[in-house]
């Protein structure tokens, strides 16, 4: 006999945004940071983040959370 084994799934809040060279389009830093914390995702990933540096990257990641 095959025992069962119980599944439990949990939904995962992914956001995934191309930036498109590093917030232009009149978005700054300040209004993204404000869209990616309300929408509290557990996953983040963002594409075309160039001309940012290894540094800016981590203070606006700390500000993401």
């Amino acid at each position: 006999a095959q025992s069962e084994t119980s599944r439990t799934t949990v939904p995962i809040k992914l956001v995934n945004w191309n930036i498109l060279y590093g917030f232009s389009r009149r978005k700054t830093l300040s209004d993204c940071t404000d869209w990616i914390k309300s929408q509290s995702p557990q996953v983040l990933a963002l594409q075309e983040l160039n001309g940012f540096t290894e540094d800016q990257l981590k203070i606006a990641a700390t500000a993401w959370g």
